[in-house]
């Protein structure tokens, strides 16, 4: 997708002169004209983009910690080593964290394994009738 908007901007931007001679330069090339493009493109589209990939990854992050406990496994201890391995801040500020990260912070990862393992285990401890 993100391939699809950087084209299809660029195919609106690259008959206009204004998008070279706007900077300074005389007269606009082709070189000159992409250079700018992505130049404009990287600081004001790319950041966009930035955090709402990372969020869609958060969101596969989540369902893939929700799939090992579907299968039975309690995978909390195997976060807190890797976070712990990778030195990773544990909480970090909720704003950089949704600019910058690709993944959840543990501690998001560890409340929502642990809410997980809550529901299932009292799903499997009521009768069937109490569902």
């Amino acid at each position: 997708g993100q391939f699809f908007v950087l084209f299809w901007t660029f195919g609106f931007c690259q008959s206009d002169p204004r998008l070279v001679t706007d900077f300074g330069f005389d007269e606009p090339g082709t070189y000159l004209t992409l250079s700018t493009f992505l130049l404009c493109y990287s600081a004001l589209v790319q950041p966009i983009f930035a955090i709402v990939f990372n969020a869609i990854t958060r969101h596969l992050e989540f369902a893939a910690d929700r799939y090992s406990v579907d299968l039975g496994f309690d995978i909390r201890a195997s976060l807190a080593k890797i976070s712990k391995t990778n030195l990773q801040n544990l909480n970090p500020d909720p704003l950089v964290s949704m600019c910058n990260d690709s993944h959840p912070t543990p501690v998001q990862r560890l409340e929502a394994v642990k809410k997980l393992l809550d529901e299932a285990a009292r799903v499997t401890s009521c009768t069937p009738g109490e569902r």
